[in-house]
């Protein structure tokens, strides 16, 4: 829509990831270290603006990835 704003349709989810800038270490043969990714994770029915970078019936959570191991402040430490 022109305001930014979208609703998800179908099963499953859709998600919005917003990279907080540069990995910190992103480099040939070494773990990937990548801090503080933001996650919008959006169910059926519910809405995502681009606009404003915000959404309602979904959840918001972070992902980390540090030395190669990825981890999550969602409920649970669950990635999806």
């Amino acid at each position: 829509m022109p305001n930014g704003s979208a609703t998800m349709v179908g099963t499953g989810a859709a998600y919005f990831l917003q990279a907080p800038g540069p990995a910190q270490v992103l480099a040939d043969k070494i773990p990937l270290t990548y801090l503080n990714i933001g996650v919008y994770k959006v169910p059926q029915g519910g809405t995502f603006n681009l606009s404003s970078w915000s959404g309602s019936g979904g959840v918001a959570y972070t992902l980390n990835v540090n030395n190669g191991v990825l981890t999550s402040t969602q409920a649970g430490g669950n990635i999806y």
